[in-house]
């Protein structure tokens, strides 16, 4: 197998992906780090009696596409690190891929390492499910992005470093990223979108009654709603504008707040950036 070298650049039942081995430098924060090519795996899972998916890694994107049927396919990613040529292969092959049963009608997927890590050893560790859609789905990464389509129920996906984009219709969304875009598009009744530094984009044109927040605390909003979105709406930026091009009843505005009753109103959505323009718009519903 081949490997290159990259320089550091810094630093409800459920199916469970979770990295349980400590990656530490994961990226070769410590120094220069030998990578393996990448190498895939793939698993098929029984989705029967189950509820939801949840994924985990650390170093690594997560991507769920929902289907129909009653399985779920799982392609595996993994890249192993060293400060060797050797030891980035004993890495790799040290990486353990899993699928465990677990009470409550969970199965926990994720890997671990087959034997105590070595000093030096890093992984990176990707996931693309392919999952009945109306199953709920959580994912969490800390270095990569999310990617979700197809999803029919709540959809919960967290990133610490990365960006978010989400396709999601029926249940309720949740979706954060401390660096990064978050781009959704979504019909149902509740909403929580969080970026610390990044722009957010809502697509709320299949929503009725819609409730909840969109905050990033650098970066711009858009928010796209249809002919029959409703909701309470409360904007504000601290630095920056507001521009509403959707009729509002009882709105009272200035250049930094506006409120006012969307559609036949409803539950609240607030939409707040600290540092950025927001932008109320309508689209065809």
């Amino acid at each position: 197998m081949k490997v290159r070298t990259s320089m550091s650049l810094g630093g409800l039942g459920a199916v469970l992906l979770f990295n349980s081995g400590c990656v530490v430098c994961g990226w070769g924060c410590c120094g220069s780090t030998v990578w393996t090519d990448p190498a895939t795996e793939q698993l098929q899972i029984d989705t029967s009696g189950l509820e939801a998916l949840e994924a985990q890694t650390h170093n690594g994107a997560i991507h769920f596409v929902g289907r129909p049927g009653s399985d779920a396919v799982v392609t595996v990613t993994k890249k192993g690190g060293g400060r060797t040529h050797g030891s980035a292969e004993e890495a790799l092959q040290a990486i353990e891929v899993y699928a465990n049963d677990e009470p409550g009608g969970v199965k926990r997927l994720g890997w671990k390492w087959r034997e105590r890590k070595h000093p030096g050893w890093s992984a990176a560790v990707s996931f693309r499910i392919e999952a009945p859609g109306g199953l709920s789905f959580s994912a969490e990464t800390h270095n990569g992005s999310v990617t979700v389509s197809g999803a029919e129920s709540d959809v919960v996906v967290t990133t610490h470093n990365g960006g978010v984009n989400v396709l999601a219709r029926g249940g309720k969304l949740s979706a954060e990223t401390h660096n990064g875009r978050i781009e959704a598009s979504y019909a149902g009744r509740e909403l929580r979108l969080i970026t610390h530094n990044g722009g957010v984009v809502a697509s709320l044109a299949g929503c009725d009654g819609i409730t909840g927040s969109i905050i990033t605390h650098n970066g711009g909003v858009q928010v796209e709603v249809g002919g029959t979105t409703s909701a309470g709406l409360q904007a504000r930026t601290h630095n920056g504008s507001i521009h509403c091009e959707v009729p509002l009843n009882q709105a009272r505005f200035s250049r930094q707040v506006l409120t006012g009753t969307l559609g036949q109103g409803g539950g609240t959505l607030d939409v707040t950036t600290h540092n950025g323009t927001i932008r109320i718009k309508q689209v065809a519903g």
